[in-house]
């Protein structure tokens, strides 16, 4: 019976350590996680002394584990070690408590040691990790300037070669065919209209080649939109080491220039708000056009907050977002949120 009986207080003293364990856990004030701490430690030696020897054998992991980062053990880092050899005085009888205590303990400051350097390789992984991205997100935008430098310089090349074949050769004609009227003219003035009107049917026709090619080299309103937010978002990723995406539906080139405009500074003023506010890892653009409006959603994953105040940077926004007869919405909570609503039948955005 008696047996049973110091089994039961065994099994009492098992369940109250976890508890308190799980207790110490759910406390986010480090004052009560020391008081727990504490409790725990008291809780093991009453149960080694009254129930089981066997108790003691946790001090360690106690201590190692649950005081790591206490103050006190920075400012005297002897103090640890003097509460884990409080066994010790109970065990002085006993060569063989006193030999596997000491290797319990040696056990386990060596289990805590490896964790420790596990968690610093792992933090110094994840740096290395981040300075990896970094750079490479670096040389993607260098290769991305020189596929755009590249490009810039075959375009020019095109353009010299056109304006020399083709514009340049009707230009040619049309001086010559002016410079014989204009010797004709005195002598044969049927001939020298003939030749003016050939310069002129010359003239035009080298106009409206510059005018198709012109037309041909300008890339679409929307392509260059698009591109100026992916711009801006690249540029913040690179930046702020924070993961971007873009994401846009419907009919882009229902969007006028002075509204991508709009967009692209509600854009950036958003991304300042989200970085000071979120604490976010993940910003997420949206750009969908519908029916009767557009609307550009920028939300992140971060805390969010419920006291942002209006800045000059929002008060900018909403005024850029109302002359467009738009409306712009921001929610601080649970994540920050920064909405821009602008309607597609406004007579303001015909013009810039």
């Amino acid at each position: 019976m008696q047996h049973f009986q110091q089994f039961g207080f065994f099994l009492l003293g098992c369940l109250l350590y976890f508890s308190i364990s799980l207790l110490f856990y759910s406390c986010k004030i480090k004052k009560q996680q020391q008081l727990v701490a504490l409790g725990l430690l008291v809780s093991l030696v009453v149960f080694g002394t009254f129930c089981s020897q066997l108790f003691y054998y946790l001090i360690p992991i106690t201590i190692g584990g649950y005081w790591v980062d206490f103050a006190l053990f920075y400012r005297f880092p002897w103090l640890k070690f003097c509460l884990v050899g409080i066994p010790f005085f109970i065990f002085k009888d006993s060569l063989l408590l006193i030999a596997s205590y000491s290797l319990v303990s040696l056990l386990t400051f060596f289990v805590l040691y490896l964790e420790e350097k596990i968690q610093t390789l792992t933090l110094q992984l994840r740096d290395y990790q981040l300075n990896q991205k970094q750079a490479n997100q670096r040389q993607e935008q260098h290769v991305s300037q020189q596929q755009q430098q590249l490009l810039q310089l075959e375009t020019h090349n095109q353009l010299a070669h056109l304006f020399h074949d083709e514009i340049g050769h009707s230009l040619t004609g049309a001086l010559i065919q002016m410079e014989a009227a204009k010797k004709t003219m005195r002598g044969n003035l049927n001939q020298s209209e003939h030749l003016l009107n050939n310069a002129i049917a010359i003239t035009k026709e080298g106009v409206e080649q510059i005018r198709l090619v012109l037309k041909q080299l300008k890339p679409p309103q929307e392509s260059l939109g698009i591109q100026r937010l992916k711009g801006d978002l690249i540029a913040f990723s690179t930046d702020y080491a924070i993961q971007t995406s873009l994401q846009f539906s419907g009919d882009l080139t229902a969007i006028s220039p002075v509204m991508w405009h709009v967009f692209s500074q509600n854009l950036k003023e958003a991304l300042t708000n989200c970085l000071k506010y979120a604490e976010a890892s993940r910003i997420e653009v949206e750009l969908a056009v519908y029916h009767k409006f557009v609307r550009l959603e920028i939300k992140d994953n971060g805390i969010g907050t419920k006291d942002f105040q209006a800045s000059l940077g929002l008060t900018g926004m909403e005024e850029r977002t109302a002359q467009l007869g738009g409306t712009l919405l921001v929610v601080g909570h649970p994540h920050f949120t920064v909405t821009t609503l602008i309607p597609l039948s406004t007579h303001e955005n015909s013009h810039i």
